[in-house]
């Protein structure tokens, strides 16, 4: 039992299920987990199995969600732990066979697996949250030919073809490799669940009949009639209750058959992990010298400049992985050449990547920043050379006058563009405008509105 593989099988009967009383109606089968214990381990953790859990959890309650006519029903959920029938390997001609300790350990850890799997979906529905549900283990260990067995009807027709000693290992493990691959149906652990009791809904009140005063708007509640249609109006006419209204606040016509046209579904709104998806997805972007520069024999030593996005300082790394508050087009192998990207030559090519810090993505994802900027990236740049350490550019005082050039991803989508980054020393300005996610703040913001 060193990996519990789902197995549906259909001959292995329900025993909890069937004992809960299960009324004919939807029923859920999780599939394939594949949860891969190590020998003699249940943690579900420990197996890799947590995401596989929580998966199975979702598809439950979106199931669930389906099948709205369950929502007054008990509903039972089942883990189902299961086994074939032995616990060690024993491929060796001299291993000596334990079949009751075998048997009796392997009940325990298929025990162990399904308890494991009973707390760990109980964590995506809590008692108080889900009350109708209730969440049990089926234990079905030791299915099958037992391998001791199989291995000992091997070994003795070996024997009765001259074979013994070690000649008999390539024989057992042959022999095991075939039991496993046909036994390894019974290895699983599954996750079924289905409904417990009969239908608690209550049935639905007719719809009252209402007539409707034209000259005063008042309206009368009618008794209906012995083959229980409206009463005539009077004045003429038959009228219904209005039908309910929508989430929307907007009110459903009735179509020609006297019945409520449904509501019109609203798109869901995009939710913050949405959003910071985006920003992570969008916001990294590159400084480098504009096209005229890279085809020239230009260098520079005084042109560096600290880059913010919606007011917020960003950082990036140099070739040597240092982290640094600025970007740098100097490219003569001296002070700050040391943008992320370089080919190291005299004059040669230099680009500054530059990205949000996941500690930082909340000041961008909020809904307050989304709204300010309306989910662009800002971008300016502020000129350092000629403050603190850094040397001015002579016709300047500030940095060297050049066009940079600017790079960016939009859903997987290159964009690029050139822009003139400010010159004096200490002079700040708005350099470009990345629509990183226009589209999102669209969904959550313009809709409200």
């Amino acid at each position: 039992m060193q990996n519990l593989m789902v197995y549906t099988n259909g001959d292995n009967k329900n025993p909890i299920m069937e004992d809960e009383g299960i009324k004919k109606g939807p029923t859920y089968n999780s599939g394939n987990l594949n949860i891969k214990f190590k020998g003699g381990k249940s943690d579900i953790a420990a197996a890799g199995g947590t995401p596989k859990i929580k998966e199975q959890a979702d598809k439950l309650k979106k199931w669930l969600n389906e099948n709205p006519n369950l929502k007054n029903r008990k509903i039972q959920i089942n883990v189902n732990a299961g086994s074939s029938n032995y616990w060690r390997s024993y491929l060796k001609y001299n291993h000596t066979l334990k079949k009751s300790d075998d048997k009796t350990k392997n009940e325990n850890l298929t025990k162990a697996r399904g308890d494991a799997g009973v707390v760990a979906i109980r964590e995506h529905f809590p008692e108080a949250d889900w009350p109708n549900i209730i969440i049990s283990p089926v234990y079905k260990a030791n299915i099958g030919e037992y391998w001791g067995d199989v291995r000992q009807k091997a070994i003795d027709k070996a024997k009765g073809e001259g074979k013994s000693g070690t000649a008999l290992n390539p024989i057992i493990v042959a022999a095991y490799k075939k039991w496993k691959s046909e036994n390894v149906k019974n290895q699983y652990v599954s996750i079924t669940a289905g409904v417990s009791s009969d239908d608690d809904t209550p049935d639905p009140e007719p719809e009252k009949c209402m007539c409707t005063n034209k000259e005063t708007g008042e309206e009368t509640e009618m008794e209906r009639l012995e083959n229980g249609e409206c009463p005539q109006c009077p004045g003429g006419g038959k009228e219904k209750e209005p039908c309910k209204e929508c989430p929307d606040g907007t009110i459903p016509k009735r179509n020609e058959k006297g019945e409520c046209e449904e509501c019109e579904e609203e798109e869901p709104e995009p939710i913050k992990e949405e959003i910071e998806e985006c920003f992570k997805r969008n916001s990294v972007f590159t400084i480098e010298y504009g096209k005229k520069q890279q085809r020239m024999d230009h260098h520079c030593t005084k042109a560096v400049w600290e880059v913010f996005a919606n007011g917020i300082k960003l950082k990036r790394k140099t070739n040597k992985g240092k982290v640094v508050e600025y970007v740098s087009l100097n490219n003569t192998n001296r002070l700050a050449d040391d943008a992320t990207q370089t080919d190291g030559k005299y004059g040669g090519v230099r680009t500054n990547i530059v990205k949000i810090s996941d500690i930082d993505i909340d000041k961008f994802s909020n809904e307050e920043s989304l709204k300010e900027y309306k989910g662009n990236l800002v971008i300016e740049l502020k000129c350092i050379s000629g403050t603190g350490r850094w040397p001015a550019h002579g016709s300047t005082g500030g940095c060297h006058k050049d066009v940079a050039g600017i790079s960016y991803m939009i859903d997987d989508k290159l964009q690029n563009a050139e822009f003139t980054p400010p010159y004096g020393a200490g002079d700040q300005k708005e350099v470009y405008k990345i629509p990183a996610c226009v589209k999102k703040y669209k969904k959550l913001i313009e809709k409200k509105s």
